[in-house]
């Protein structure tokens, strides 16, 4: 989860293009989606080897697993 700290190019982009203070503070699934689609086709994680878009799905699906 380390490649989703507050320093993370993820966390900045949760900023910039959806507007929230910290990218833990996002429960909608929906933003969360769009959020995902765009860190697959950065740069950063691909040549990351996919390690900020295989977080950020792990945690989508914590958060989905709390909701039940």
């Amino acid at each position: 989860m380390s490649s989703l700290s507050k320093d993370s190019f993820v966390n900045e982009l949760a900023k910039t293009k959806y507007g929230v203070s910290d990218l833990f503070d996002m429960q909608d699934s929906n933003t969360l989606a769009l959020l995902y689609r765009d860190v697959v086709k950065d740069e950063r994680n691909i040549l990351g080897h996919s390690r900020y878009s295989a977080a950020l799905g792990f945690y989508i699906a914590y958060l989905q697993l709390k909701k039940q």
